[in-house]
């Protein structure tokens, strides 16, 4: 980054704190957020690259209220900050149209001859990894049977 940045991601400016994935306490909430409060546990995905403020490797991180969830006390913040680039990665695979592009889950999926998770006959060909990001994106679907419709 410090010799190549520049010329990688022009419309950054320098020096800028990186780290993407956090799982920490809330210390402070902004008067339109309604979902958190002070004290709470949560883990978020931030967006390091819109503001210096959301990347995670420093002490005080900003994070987005609609990219952030609770998480349960039980929950060790080391297990919990590995997840929100984990879910981003399978939400693009599985849902978007350059990919996968199936119905999200909903309690009463229709039938519409479109792929997805729910229903009958559909597989997920997945597993959560914490130890590979990558991993999860290339089994989301294996080889064989992409492009295959399940109802």
């Amino acid at each position: 980054m410090q010799t190549r940045g520049k010329d990688l991601f022009p419309f950054l400016t320098y020096p800028r704190t990186l780290g993407m994935d956090l799982a920490d306490t809330v210390v402070e909430v902004g008067s339109a957020v309604t979902r958190f409060k002070t004290g709470g546990r949560v883990l978020a995905h931030s967006d390091q690259l819109k503001q210096n403020s959301a990347g995670t490797f420093q002490l005080f991180v900003v994070a987005q209220d609609d990219m952030s969830s609770q998480i349960p006390d039980l929950m060790k913040f080391e297990d919990g900050c590995v997840l929100p680039a984990c879910l981003s990665v399978a939400a693009v695979r599985l849902f978007q149209k350059d990919y996968l592009a199936l119905q999200y889950p909903s309690v009463l999926l229709k039938p519409t001859g479109k792929r997805s998770l729910c229903g009958t006959g559909a597989q997920v060909w997945g597993a959560m990894q914490s130890s590979s990001v990558s991993r999860l994106a290339m089994k989301s679907s294996p080889p064989a049977h992409r492009g295959t419709s399940h109802t």
